[in-house]
């Protein structure tokens, strides 16, 4: 796959989630899909928001292999944030 072809699916992976995000504002898969399509695109700030909100949805329902996983996905993301912070500095 051509990267260009990449980030054409993770733009319309994006462009879907929002999509079913207006329809259906409380929909898990695709917050936790449009984060990990974020963070594929290197938008590392809006893939945490994402993924934090379908980590809470998932505690709250009581799926705790789905909010184990977001939250190990949430914990890998923020400890790579600081690194790529100190790169936008240089």
């Amino acid at each position: 796959m051509s990267c260009l072809s990449l980030i054409r699916r993770l733009s319309e992976c994006d462009a879907d989630c929002n999509l079913a995000l207006n329809l259906t504002p409380n929909n898990l898969e695709a917050d936790l899909n449009r984060g990990l399509a974020h963070y594929k695109q290197e938008e590392y700030q809006a893939a945490s928001a994402d993924l934090e909100k379908a980590a809470l949805y998932f505690g709250d329902r009581g799926e705790t292999t789905a909010y184990n996983k977001t939250l190990d996905a949430l914990n890998n993301l923020r400890q790579q944030l600081p690194y790529f912070s100190e790169i936008a500095l240089i």
